[in-house]
C-alpha cells in the first residue's frame, strides 16, 4: 500500500507512520526543500530506503538519497522559466511509469483493482454481478414447455428482453427469442402451437453469480442480446439482457 505524507506535516507527527519495511520517495524540483534536509537523516537513522525524485542532481537530496530519479526539463513551460511545469509533467509520468511497473511485479489485476477501488463507474464494472441486477421482472421471464406461443408473446410485451427461458422442472430445457417467433410465424406457425415445438434447445446460459462484463462479452460473442441465468445448482432464476446492463452504467 501507499500514500502521501506532506513533509510539512511529516515533521509534526506525521513521521511516525512511517517504519523500517517502507520505502519512500522525496518530490523537491530544486533538491533543496527544507523540510527534506531534516527528515532524510531521520529516515537514513532508521534503515528507511529513499528515492529522491528532483530536477536538480548537484541538490541535497539528489546526493543523499539511496536512489536519485532526474525529472529535469531542457526548459520549463512557465513564461519565467521559474514554475515547475515541464518538471511537474516530467514527475506524473515518472509516477505513472513505477506504478505500473510495481503493478506488473506484483501482478496486479483487475480483480485487485476492484478490491482497492470498489466506488464509481469502475468499480461498477468490475465488481456488479447478474444477480444484483435481477429484479422480479427479470425474474419473470420465463414460461413452459407447454405454454402457447400466444401465451409466450404476452409474456415477451411485459418483459421486454426479447427472450424466454423455457422452464421444465426449475430447468432451462430452452430459450423463446423474438428471432424464433419471427422464424415460426414466417413458417405459418399457428399462434396456439405449443413452444416445445419451437424454441431453440440448450442455450447458452450464464450463472448468476458471473459479472455483468462476463455477460457483456458473452452476449457479444454469440452476437445476442439476452441470456437465461442460472443459480450455481443449474436452476433458473432470471434473464438478463444487454440493455439492462448497460443502464447500470456497466461497458465492456
Amino acid at each position: 500500500s501507499s500514500f502521501f505524507i506532506h513533509p510539512t506535516e511529516a515533521l509534526h507527527g506525521d513521521l511516525g507512520m512511517v517504519d523500517r519495511s517502507d520505502l519512500i520517495m522525496l518530490i523537491s524540483n530544486s533538491g533543496e526543500t527544507t523540510e527534506f534536509k531534516i527528515i532524510l537523516p531521520l529516515l537514513q537513522a532508521q534503515g528507511i530506503i529513499s528515492v529522491g525524485v528532483t530536477a536538480n542532481q548537484e541538490s541535497y537530496l539528489a546526493k543523499n538519497s539511496n536512489y536519485p530519479l532526474d525529472i529535469a526539463s531542457e526548459k520549463e513551460a512557465c513564461p519565467f522559466g521559474l514554475a515547475p511545469t515541464a518538471s511537474a509533467t516530467n514527475t506524473l509520468i515518472l509516477g505513472d511509469a513505477i506504478a505500473l511497473t510495481v503493478m506488473k511485479l506484483r501482478n496486479f489485476d483487475h480483480t485487485d483493482f476492484a478490491r482497492t477501488h470498489p466506488a464509481g463507474s469502475l468499480g461498477s464494472r468490475l465488481l456488479t454481478t447478474i444477480e444484483q441486477l435481477l429484479d422480479e421482472q427479470h425474474k419473470s421471464a420465463f414460461c413452459y414447455p407447454t405454454s402457447t406461443i400466444q401465451q409466450a408473446v404476452e409474456v415477451m410485451c411485459k418483459t421486454g428482453y426479447g427472450l424466454l427461458a423455457v422452464v421444465e422442472k426449475g430447468k432451462v430445457a430452452g430459450a423463446f427469442t423474438d428471432g424464433d417467433l419471427r422464424r415460426a410465424f414466417t413458417k405459418g406457425v399457428l399462434s396456439n402451437t405449443t413452444l416445445s415445438n419451437v424454441m431453440t434447445k440448450n442455450p447458452t446460459c450464464i450463472t448468476q453469480s458471473s459479472l455483468c462484463t462476463e455477460a457483456l462479452e458473452l452476449m457479444g460473442k454469440l452476437a445476442i442480446t439476452a441470456l437465461p441465468v442460472l443459480d450455481r445448482k443449474g436452476a433458473f432464476v432470471g434473464v438478463i439482457n444487454q440493455h439492462s446492463i448497460q443502464k447500470a452504467g456497466i461497458f465492456q
